[in-house]
């Protein structure tokens, strides 16, 4: 099995990805199978014509959106680097001397989606909260049932 880890920002990019054919056409028989509260079935979306990739995404999206909301997280992909905000307090000085420190409950919105990178010396966006792991089988590996990938996703 074959995994890599891709992070960031955007809940419905995500699914509207999963759920179409993929970059080069990998997507074959898109299908929720796992899910955070073990109905995967619930939250597939419905078809909306003969197509593979015809789904209505509205519902699943709007459900998968709904925490990051509820924590002030930003559903689509914030600026690179805070430049161009209003830091008339010192708070791109207070990243770079925070040392990972948690921002204090006074602290601009923004802050909370930046750090300072030691490496590059500068103020950088953070990885998203929004986690993918893709997986998949090696040529030779068998099929996999629905329960099998589910398996496998819960333990990703």
């Amino acid at each position: 099995m074959i995994a890599k880890v891709v992070t960031g920002w955007r809940p419905a990019g995500l699914i509207a990805y999963l759920l179409g054919p993929g970059e080069h056409e990998e997507h074959r028989d898109p299908r929720v199978v796992a899910s955070w509260d073990g109905a995967p079935a619930f939250h597939q979306p419905a078809k909306t014509g003969p197509g593979e990739f015809d789904f209505d995404l509205r519902e699943l999206i709007g459900v998968m959106q709904e925490l990051p909301k509820e924590f002030g997280l930003p559903l689509t992909n914030p600026a690179p680097t805070p430049r161009g905000l209003p830091d008339s307090e010192g708070w791109t000085q207070w990243l770079r001397n925070a040392g990972g420190r948690k921002p204090p409950s006074f602290a601009p919105d923004w802050l909370k989606l930046y750090r300072y990178d030691p490496k590059t010396q500068s103020i950088v966006l953070k990885d998203g909260y929004v986690w993918h792991c893709p997986v998949r089988l090696h040529p030779d590996d068998p099929t996999l049932s629905d329960r099998q990938w589910e398996h496998i996703a819960r333990r990703a």
